[in-house]
């Protein structure tokens, strides 16, 4: 018998800029570890929700994309927040146990509420 992780986590920094492109193919991309029962818990980097950098590439053109919001973020990466024990109510961060551990995912970026015209907060 082959043995299988219990789940995957990534780090932040996820998406081309922030783009919601971006993030539906990386969701596309893991499906099918998520069908075979392998959880994927994530948390967002700076530069990827409500991005102002968000582009898509047509030709020779640099256009404006569509950005993650919160809610795309969690809808996109649901086994850390369905399964959370504990959600913080102003970030993105979460708590989960697994197994024996409770995995604690930290939200620490700043980032506008709504849609952004702006460079990405980079700074601590």
């Amino acid at each position: 018998m082959i043995e299988q992780p219990t789940g995957l986590i990534l780090t932040g920094d996820l998406t081309l800029n922030g783009e919601k492109e971006s993030l539906d193919q990386m969701t596309q991309t893991l499906a099918p570890l998520k069908k075979v029962g392998i959880f994927v818990f994530a948390i967002p980097g700076n530069h990827d929700i409500h991005n102002g950098w968000a582009r898509k590439f047509t030709q020779d053109q640099q256009l404006v994309a569509h950005q993650i919001s919160p809610s795309d973020f969690k809808t996109a990466f649901s086994d850390g927040y369905e399964f959370s024990v504990s959600q913080d109510a102003h970030s993105l961060s979460y708590a989960v146990d697994l197994a024996t551990y409770r995995l604690v995912f930290v939200d620490s970026n700043l980032y506008s509420e709504t849609f952004s015209k702006e460079a990405p907060i980079t700074q601590g």
